[in-house]
Order: structure tokens, then sequence, then C-alpha cells
């Protein structure tokens, strides 16, 4: 596994961003999996940031369900590849 933390923003009907930390479990260029205490629904359009390199991307939930731990497993796709995004390489 390979923990970065990360954090989502979902844009509120009221205009508000709202944020929501996370953790990654799997990562490669086109999303990854992460571990999140709230499970957005699926189709859900979000805004990751890696608080590291401060690059972020948008994407799209596919799924989330009940994690080993208690929270919530979500995979995360990304609208186009960004492999810069974990801050080491990654093939594309």
């Amino acid at each position: 596994m390979l923990q970065i933390p990360v954090q989502l923003f979902v844009h509120a009907p009221d205009g508000r961003d709202l944020r929501h930390d996370a953790f990654t479990l799997v990562v490669n260029s086109h999303g990854c999996l992460l571990e999140m205490e709230v499970p957005p629904p699926a189709g859900q359009r979000m805004r990751l940031t890696n608080p590291q390199t401060g690059a972020h991307q948008t994407g799209t939930v596919l799924r989330s369900g009940r994690s080993r731990q208690g929270s919530f497993a979500v995979v995360f796709a990304f609208d186009q590849a960004a492999p810069e995004l974990w801050g080491f390489s990654l093939p594309r």
C-alpha cells in the first residue's frame, strides 16, 4: 500500500468547495484507490489535491464501499493521465 495523504474538493450547490481528507491505498497515472471517512456517491465529480506536491487533478468516483478498517474504500478515476500528481515517476 502507498499511503499518501490527499485532499478532495467537491463543489457544493451553494458555490462552496467542501474539503474531505483521505489517503491513498493504491495509485497510478489514471487514478487511485482512496480510504475516506465519508462515502461519496458513484458519479461524484471531485478535485483531488496532493498537498505534498501541490498538484491536482479532477475526476469521478467510480464506486465506494466499506473497507476492512471500517471507513470507505473509494475508486477515483482522473479525467486525464496525471503521473506527476504523486511526486515520483509512474508509467503513463
